[in-house]
């Protein structure tokens, strides 16, 4: 019998002075998963205009249920 892990990730915001951070999460099957969500979520609110105005140094960083840092993608 497999069993089936399901992982919880945090997409935070970061620009190197302030920190928005994830309290909720979203669960994903695993990192690619994960990527691929956050990935999307920056696409779509570009095309809401949620992105206009914001500085090129601000970064989704994506970390897993421990709190290790994955990686970071520029939101510009």
């Amino acid at each position: 019998m497999e069993v089936h892990m399901i992982c919880r990730f945090y997409f935070d915001l970061a620009d190197g002075h302030t920190a928005i951070q994830d309290e909720e999460g979203v669960e994903a099957d695993n990192y690619d998963q994960a990527l691929r969500q956050a990935s999307a979520e920056i696409d779509a609110m570009h095309v809401r205009g949620e992105m206009a105005g914001i500085a090129p140094y601000w970064q989704l960083v994506i970390r897993d249920e421990n709190g290790t840092i994955l990686s970071s993608i520029p939101l510009s």
